[in-house]
């Protein structure tokens, strides 16, 4: 199923040219739409290259003109949506936002719409809460379990909040619906969901150390790091990082930014004050992270975290994006994340690159922003 089911939620027209042997990412779209019995149109230019062909290019244009002028339903509105993610940064579908999941980068779907009565009918998978627009209609039934939607949690919220525990539905109550948004536990939910890579789509600032650093030979990998990150940055992101030493954060910048912060807590103030926060142990001697010790004159950690500061934004610990010049250099299909949430990173030092590295292990926080027993 992949993404192909939300295709149904949209008009959508895919177009290759016959002799393109990228045809084949428009055939597959349109053979996984089939299998989905979702509608989707397929042009091909007929003896053509990678090219739009004249004609097929005239039918284009006049389908997506068509639907333009058309435009999006007044609100609601779809009456029925069929969506599927697998993260939380990607949630939210018409009148349908999914709040957390069980699982996460498992495929997450939810399904449905109104009945004759005007009963919303939903079946959902591998979703633990979600929210629900009210004015869609007066009662929801949530795989089989029905609960009045229009005056859930006393008429007072926009949405609704339905939460999963212990494998039953509940609505929330107004209170509960405030606390929950509220996130004061600290669940991965949409832009607080990782990986490291995440902390870049949001406004962030990197923070360097101005102190001593516990280990010099950290604090030289730390530093060719951030590097690395500002100089991929500017070559193939066209764009200047943002960068201010420790003495420099603000309260400012702690409220509205991901800070990214290079160094040890030796020289780095920012991450002394959050280390006690984070779920690894990091003293002069070592590093332990998930139950093993690390040699720091050898081993470093890159992670993302929600910020023991503002717990709404992310701390991201010693890297930048984990794609480099060579993925650039491949194809925008290798611009993805290689290391999860967390990664230990052994490296030493190189004549020519500065620095070698090689990932020791890397692993994801559930859904608690936590080692699963599964994990340690």
């Amino acid at each position: 199923m992949r993404y192909a089911l939300n295709m149904a939620n949209v008009p959508l027209c895919t177009y290759g040219g016959e002799l393109d042997p990228q045809l084949a990412a428009s055939t597959m779209m349109v053979e996984e739409a089939k299998q989905l019995e979702v509608p989707v149109k397929l042009l091909i230019g007929p003896k053509t290259e990678h090219r739009f062909h004249p004609d097929s290019q005239k039918e284009f244009m006049a389908f997506h003109r068509e639907k333009s002028q058309a435009g999006r339903l007044p609100f609601p509105g779809a009456k029925s949506i069929r969506f599927v993610t697998y993260t939380l940064k990607y949630n939210r579908c018409e009148w349908l936002t999914i709040e957390e999941l069980e699982e996460q980068y498992e495929q997450t779907v939810v399904e449905g719409g109104l009945d004759n009565s005007g009963t919303l009918l939903l079946e959902t998978r591998n979703v633990a809460a979600l929210q629900l627009n009210r004015d869609i209609a007066d009662d929801v039934e949530i795989d089989d379990q029905k609960f009045p939607l229009r005056t859930a949690a006393d008429n007072l919220l926009p949405g609704v909040y339905f939460r999963k525990e212990k494998g039953k539905w509940q609505a929330l109550s107004y209170q509960e619906s405030v606390d929950f948004s509220k996130n004061t536990e600290i669940h991965k939910r949409h832009n607080l969901q990782g990986p490291i890579d995440d902390a870049f789509m949001e406004p962030f600032v990197c923070v360097k150390g101005s102190g001593t650093p516990w280990v010099g030979e950290q604090q030289a990998w730390a530093d060719w790091t951030l590097a690395r990150f500002e100089r991929e940055f500017d070559k193939w992101l066209r764009g200047k990082v943002p960068v201010i030493t420790d003495k420099q954060v603000t309260e400012d910048h702690i409220a509205d930014k991901n800070l990214i912060l290079f160094g040890d807590p030796g020289s780095n103030s920012v991450l002394s004050k959050v280390i006690k926060g984070l779920p690894i142990e990091w003293t002069k001697t070592g590093l332990e992270v998930n139950g093993k010790k690390y040699d720091t004159t050898t081993h470093g950690v890159c992670l993302i975290y929600p910020n023991p500061l503002n717990p709404s934004r992310y701390i991201v610990i010693n890297s930048g994006h984990t794609m480099h010049d060579k993925d650039f250099l491949a194809s925008n299909a290798w611009l993805f994340p290689k290391l999860g949430d967390i990664a230990v990173i052994k490296f030493a030092k190189d004549p020519k690159a500065g620095f070698s590295e090689t990932t020791v292990w890397a692993d994801l926080f559930d859904n608690d922003w936590t080692f699963s027993d599964e994990k340690k």
